[in-house]
């Protein structure tokens, strides 16, 4: 059926270009015959669903970028991790936070997400020094830090000493997924300015 629909289409357009034409009138009415049997093609093709898989998988695609997921409870990592490999292409992960440094030299990580999970005063500190040293690499990694309801505080004093955002926990899915898909375009925007000034410079 689809191909019927499909060769007579591409007939009558064949046509409507070749041929000679009495009036404009003549040819407005094949065009439109043309455009008609188009038409009917792609209902048909939406009936039969394969309209429907190009857009679910044009929404599939995945961000071509690394994350790094940084957490010492292994539950809360897993969850993490399940929802960020859905719209990243390669989500990796660290217990250790005195590792991170090292992972974030070593590996192209685009953003890093640091869970907070020592609230003393020393666990902040720690924290937010942590933040600073990454920043300190000079390799653009975009920082968004996790943070219990109530920390909003030392949340801002995270963004003060270079992270992206914060988040607060428990979070909600869909605002984390956009805090790291702006992270990420952050990125992207900062490696661009980066790439003209060197044009600059050369």
């Amino acid at each position: 059926m689809l191909e019927k629909y499909i060769i007579k289409s591409n007939t009558i357009i064949r046509y409507c270009i070749s041929a000679n034409y009495n009036s404009y009138t003549e040819f407005y009415v094949k065009f439109i015959y043309a455009v008609s049997v188009f038409c009917k093609s792609f209902l048909h093709l939406y009936q039969q669903g394969v309209l429907q898989v190009f857009i679910r998988s044009d929404k599939q695609m995945k961000i071509k970028g690394t994350v790094l997921v940084a957490d010492r409870n292994k539950g809360l990592l897993t969850a993490l991790v399940l929802l960020l490999q859905k719209e990243f292409s390669n989500v990796i992960t660290e217990i250790e936070h005195d590792k991170i440094v090292q992972i974030a030299k070593e590996k192209s990580v685009d953003i890093i997400v640091l869970d907070t999970d020592n609230y003393s005063a020393a666990g902040q500190q720690e924290h937010l020094n942590l933040i600073r040293e990454i920043n300190g690499l000079g390799l653009n990694i975009q920082i968004v830090t996790l943070t219990n309801f109530g920390q909003n505080s030392f949340a801002m004093e995270t963004v003060n000493s270079g992270a992206f955002d914060f988040i607060i926990k428990p979070w909600n899915n869909g605002k984390l997924l956009v805090t790291l898909k702006n992270a990420y375009r952050m990125r992207q925007y900062i490696s661009a300015l980066n790439q003209i000034e060197a044009l600059k410079e050369s």
